[in-house]
């Protein structure tokens, strides 16, 4: 996408939702006519600067991250596999079994994406455009600005714990050894065991939500008997994000 721009024009209309990276605007008058804007993740500063801004119902300026949570990261590949002997390894001694080694544990899975953190609007108006007033409020004219939601983005869940490796396994155990005159002068060896897989990591820490954006209006005071509609300015940070899911039964259990 193209870096962050500014526009300056008489009268700047959004009539489409759309996705904006605008970092400036200028205008006698600026019109949000019932559509959502949506600040692109270039921009980390919306500044307006108008004579007038008007603004129907439904009119919302926010920002892409704003009810987004981060990137969830990948598991981690499994943990190495405990010493293993192949099945023609008849390598074991009539009593010495060679026992399949345990698999690795598993580490803690890393800490989650952190959230991204909202930009800022600022927002100076030298008057507000009147209108008939559609409320109960009483007055006689009406002024509104546009919904604005800066919410910070939530951080991203815990990568889950790596899994433990498989236990090894173990060697074949030796063949008879015959005698001289066809008599078995030693016995067959024991087969070894196979090893324990290795426990699974624990999950790790969710990422960090991202700050709440900050939302600065300066304006004249609202002309007498005018009831400035209230936009709903939101602003709160991102929630942390959950720790990730721990592995804590064996990979795998041999005989």
């Amino acid at each position: 996408s193209m870096s962050p721009g500014s526009v300056n024009a008489r009268v700047v209309r959004y009539q489409n939702s759309q996705f904006v990276d605008t970092a400036v605007i200028l205008a006698s008058e600026v019109v949000f006519d019932g559509e959502v804007i949506v600040l692109s993740d270039n921009v980390t500063q919306f500044v307006i600067v108008a004579e007038t801004i008007r603004s129907t119902n439904g009119s919302t300026i926010k920002w892409f991250g704003a009810g987004t949570t981060a990137d969830p990261l990948y598991p981690a590949t499994q943990a190495a596999q405990g010493t293993t002997y192949l099945p023609h390894d008849g390598t074991g001694g009539t009593f010495q079994r060679r026992n399949g080694g345990n698999g690795v544990e598993g580490t803690i899975g890393q800490t989650g994406n952190h959230g991204i953190t909202a930009p800022d609007v600022l927002v100076y108006i030298k008057k507000f455009t009147r209108e008939p007033n559609s409320t109960s409020s009483g007055h006689s004219d009406q002024a509104s600005l546009p919904d604005i939601d800066l919410r910070g983005q939530a951080g991203g869940q815990g990568q889950r714990g790596q899994r433990g490796g498989d236990g090894g396994d173990g060697a074949k155990g030796r063949k008879a050894i015959d005698g001289n005159f066809g008599d078995c002068r030693s016995g067959p060896g024991y087969g070894g065991h196979g090893g324990n897989g290795g426990d699974g990591g624990d999950g790790g820490q969710g990422g960090i939500g991202g700050n709440g954006g900050h939302i600065v209006i300066h304006h004249v005071r609202v002309p007498a008997d005018t009831n400035l509609q209230a936009a709903d300015l939101l602003t709160s940070g991102g929630a942390a994000g959950p720790g990730g899911v721990p592995l804590r039964p064996p990979a795998r259990l041999h005989p």
